[in-house]
């Protein structure tokens, strides 16, 4: 069975036709995605780092027992 690719998804053509009346739109995703996902160096917490604060969970992680 041959592939249709002239299909477009009504979602695609959304998308496009956004972009297209709002060319803005691609800068500001990048610059709100660098917000969040892109680190500094020094931002990023090492593995040691975490193991040395590391506190250990009660066993039930819901609620706690009451203490005796």
């Amino acid at each position: 069975m041959a592939k249709n690719t002239n299909y477009v998804s009504d979602a695609t053509l959304f998308i496009n036709d956004l972009v297209q009346k709002r060319p803005y739109l691609r800068e500001q995703q990048e610059t709100l995605r660098k917000t969040w996902w892109d680190k500094e160096e020094q931002e990023v917490v090492t593995e040691s780092q975490l193991d040395k604060e590391n506190i250990n969970p009660d066993s039930y992680a819901y609620f706690s027992y009451p203490q005796e």
